[in-house]
């Protein structure tokens, strides 16, 4: 990922930033979950996870949309609560192909943290 495309990257996470917030709610619901012994937890686990993964896919089309001539995927997360997303960045120049990852830290609540 060359800094051209990073810098377009925080701006349309900045402009999506909204997102975040919701996904740092998403991460507080599953927190509460109460995983017990006696699996009742399983459909709030389950609608969590696909609340995450919808929010994270709206993520991945803005950057894909942004980020031209680039593949973007998000990495699959198992746990909201460690609020964090992972982005898989592959771009092509000529012949050759690059893939970068960004991992976003949204912990801190209004506040994004971006390494790559």
């Amino acid at each position: 990922m060359n800094k051209e495309q990073l810098e377009q990257a925080k701006e349309i996470f900045q402009e999506n930033e909204h997102l975040f917030a919701k996904l740092h709610k998403v991460g507080r619901q599953y927190e509460e979950i109460d995983f017990d012994e006696s699996g009742l937890y399983e459909e709030d686990e389950e609608r969590t996870l696909r609340h995450w993964n919808k929010l994270t896919a709206k993520l991945a089309e803005a950057l894909q949309c942004g980020l031209e001539d680039a593949e973007v995927s998000v990495e699959k997360c198992d746990d909201p609560a460690k609020y964090t997303v992972s982005f898989t960045i592959t771009s092509k120049e000529g012949d050759k192909e690059e893939s970068s990852g960004l991992r976003i830290d949204y912990s801190n609540e209004g506040e994004i943290s971006i390494s790559v």
